[in-house]
Order: structure tokens, then sequence, then C-alpha cells
């Protein structure tokens, strides 16, 4: 075997390791970053369920409760700090044993929802009225 042969099989087998490095990390910040969606659908979820609670009265509530106080630990873990001023912002008011307002509880969660979509989406042109409207919760825009 010639010294050519045996430098381009040296060097081809260390490039082959570089790329398999380099593809495994970039496959694991996706992995990350989907596992963090996750968990901020698990959020949204989890705010679901104490909505529909209160619309029926307190039924659910306590597994509800539960559910969120989960989903908040996992949220706090991983959200950006952006991200996680929204949610600190929407869970003081909803939180605070005072009736939130129609208006104001569409305004906190559809600013959570885009700081939520920035972090995993990037910028969007989406506004916080279009986002709340999709949502079962746009009753101050839809009692309008």
């Amino acid at each position: 075997m010639n010294l050519e042969a045996l430098l381009l099989a040296f060097v081809t087998f260390w490039l082959g390791i570089v790329a398999y490095l380099v593809q495994k990390h970039f496959d694991r910040r996706e992995q990350i970053r989907a596992r963090h969606f996750e968990i901020y659908i698990e959020m949204l979820e989890a705010i679901c369920e104490l909505a529909n609670a209160h619309s029926l009265g307190g039924i659910g509530k306590e597994d509800a409760l539960s559910k969120y106080a989960t989903a908040k630990m996992k949220f706090a873990v991983v959200a950006s700090d952006e991200t996680m001023k929204k949610f600190v912002a929407f869970d003081k008011r909803i939180s605070s044993g005072v009736r939130v307002p129609h208006e104001e509880f569409d305004d906190l969660l559809s600013k959570l929802m885009k700081a939520i979509r920035k972090e995993n989406l990037g910028e969007t042109i989406v506004t916080n009225e279009e986002l709340i409207t999709v949502t079962p919760y746009g009753r101050s825009l839809r009692d309008e």
C-alpha cells in the first residue's frame, strides 16, 4: 500500500469521526428543543384544565392544580428568561385569588403564547389578538 492511499484513508477516517460528532451535536440540540416544546405544550394544557375546572364550578380543580404545579416546575427549568417572565406575570395574576377580567386573562395568555412561539419558531408576525382568537379563551374578542 502506498503512502498516499494510507494518508487518504487516515484523513477520511478522521473526517468521518468529525462529521459524526457534529451531527450528533445537532441531533442532541434538536432533541432538547423538541423536549422543551413538549413541556411548553404541557403547560398550556394544564392552563386549559384549570380554566375548564373554573368554568365547571370547581369540578376537577384539585387534579388540574396538581397538573399545573408539575407543569410549572418543568417550565421553570426549561423556559428562556423572556418566556419565563411572561409566565410569571400570567401566574401571579391568575394565582392572586382575585377574579381576573376576561380581557386581562386573554392579554396575559396571548403574551405567554407569543413568547413560546418566538422561542420555538423564531420571530413571528402573528399578533396577540390573532393568537387569542383561536383559543377557547378569546372571550373578550368574541364577546364584542
